[in-house]
């Protein structure tokens, strides 16, 4: 994900402005350069891009490093790029928005929105058992719903999601909500904190 904001680009909703314009330091936004730049240097990440804003001004916005390596192609500050579990927070911010307007409980089952959710088992004991209470939209924000993510540990639900290539093989949330349906949780929903999809 990236944004395009430039000068002129009225769209977006945000103009470049000075940083003390909305009480910012410009000497202490400068020492985010040197960070990144580090960070690139050391190989820790081939390219950054950073954008600070605020009350709708941009007041930082630079790209570090490449974007492709082998191509020797730059980081642009529009460069589209993978930002992996950072969409949790947007989607957290985002849902809770849609909690505010009453459109979901907390304590909704996900099956409501999920029907594929609606007949997941619990891998225990080496059976699969049914959930002692249904999966909650709480669960999925605090990472207790029973899900993994298939690399973390070797459990039996582990190896279940590598083979059936849960982060890798689906093209398509509906597809990907068909295969993780498909497994049967690693713990009961309400019970185990375990970071997961």
């Amino acid at each position: 994900m990236a944004l395009s904001v430039y000068a002129s680009d009225t769209a977006s909703g945000l103009s470049i402005g000075k940083p003390e314009s909305v009480g910012m330091s410009s000497e202490r936004l400068k020492r985010i350069d040197p960070i990144l730049q580090h960070h690139v240097d050391n190989g820790d990440f081939s390219g950054a891009i950073s954008l600070v804003a605020r009350h709708g001004k941009i007041v930082h916005f630079k790209s570090f490093g490449q974007r492709d390596i082998e191509a020797g192609e730059p980081m642009e500050k529009d460069t589209l790029v993978r930002i992996y579990s950072m969409t949790k927070p947007i989607v957290g911010v985002a849902l809770m928005m849609l909690h505010e307007e009453g459109k979901f409980q907390l304590n909704d089952p996900v099956s409501k929105y999920i029907p594929e959710f609606k007949n997941l088992k619990v891998f225990e004991d080496g059976q699969e058992v049914d959930p002692i209470r249904p999966m909650r939209i709480q669960h999925l924000f605090t990472h207790t719903a029973g899900f993994t993510y298939g690399f973390f540990g070797n459990s039996e639900i582990d190896k279940r999601y590598i083979k059936a290539g849960i982060l890798r093989k689906q093209s398509t949330t509906k597809e990907f909500i068909e295969e993780l349906a498909k497994i049967p949780l690693q713990s009961h929903p309400g019970e185990v904190y375990r970071y997961s999809v």
